[in-house]
């Protein structure tokens, strides 16, 4: 499960341009069957449908907007995301791309130029007199894409502002930090360890993606303890220690493989999972926005405020071993 995380965050980008294209293609489908079956296109559906004629115009016209529409917004995309390279922190461009109606909105422009050609090539086939479907969904398409357009407009202006932007960073990592002060599990202030400890090392190297605690703690024995010595985002070497097991000397080799297992590495940060990637984005913004090339304190003094209350919110809270129970 971990690694199929791994894999639909790493490839988020060209998902959400895939999904948000197969739309098209269900439209494609459910044109294609309306205008082909006789026991579906009654007299009720007759009021909804263009000619061969109007529909053919149509639809070529429509290809040519979504080709044009696709070229503008790529081109806002880079100039926005050139914009958070030198005046914020490149670490942040994926922040702006990951918004709602971003890539989506290639999804539904690319699927809207497929969906025109493939249904002028479907209805080349129709008599001269005959009415289609394929005009009247084209042209809820380009209605809905319109809309949809207007959202995009809509994050491209606000993801300009920078005050905007800090708040997105602190937003998300706020939400991290309750998550981890609220994790499941019971706190206390010291574990009695006892036994010889054997280390782990981490198997390859890499950005420390996630750990499977669940994992971990399903395969260690009654009288075993495992303390974790690396976190999540840390870049590890092969062959660097990442843990230290705890408990009878025969049980432990036996054991080391299966932890270790429970590490999961990455080529990339984990941008999603980890507070300490977004407080890092937030001090690479204060120090670019004193910087002499930008010169803005007021943003500074945001970035600022913000990595002291985050920073507050942790220290707040006293350190701890999380344990959990085998009832759990």
């Amino acid at each position: 499960m971990m690694y199929l995380k791994l894999y639909l965050n790493n490839n988020r980008n060209i998902l959400n341009i895939i999904k948000f294209s197969l739309i098209s293609v269900f439209l494609l489908i459910f044109s294609f069957l309306i205008d082909r079956s006789r026991l579906i296109s009654g007299e009720w559906l007759a009021p909804l449908m263009l000619t061969k004629e109007i529909s053919t115009t149509f639809l070529s016209s429509l290809a040519g907007v979504f080709l044009t529409v696709t070229t503008f917004s790529f081109t806002t995309i880079l100039t926005v995301l050139n914009q958070y390279a030198s005046e914020y922190t490149p670490r942040v461009e994926q922040d702006f791309v990951d918004q709602p109606s971003v890539l989506s909105l290639f999804g539904i422009f690319i699927g809207g130029f497929f969906y025109s050609i493939f249904s002028l090539l479907l209805i080349q086939n129709a008599p001269e007199n005959a009415k289609v479907i394929s005009g009247t969904i084209g042209i809820l398409y380009a209605m809905a894409s319109m809309i949809y357009f207007m959202l995009f407009v809509k994050t491209v202006l606000k993801s300009v502002k920078t005050s905007d932007v800090i708040e997105t960073i602190y937003k998300k990592a706020n939400t991290l930090i309750e998550d981890e002060i609220n994790d499941e599990g019971v706190k206390i202030d010291k574990v009695d360890l006892t036994g010889e400890g054997t280390l782990l090392f981490a198997p390859q190297s890499g950005y420390l993606y996630s750990i499977n605690h669940q994992e971990m703690f399903t395969q260690l024995p009654p009288k075993c303890s495992l303390v974790i010595e690396r976190q999540v985002g840390d870049y590890l070497y092969r062959g660097e220690p990442i843990g230290i097991l705890y408990g009878p000397t025969e049980e432990l080799e036996t054991l080391k493989e299966q932890i270790t297992e429970g590490y999961i590495f990455s080529a990339t940060i984990n941008d999603l999972d980890d507070y300490r990637h977004e407080i890092r984005n937030l001090i690479e913004i204060a120090l670019k926005a004193i910087s002499p090339g930008i010169n803005d304190p007021n943003s500074a003094i945001i970035a600022i405020r913000c990595i002291a209350e985050l920073i507050g919110k942790l220290l707040k809270h006293h350190q701890y071993y999380l344990i959990y129970d085998e009832l759990q």
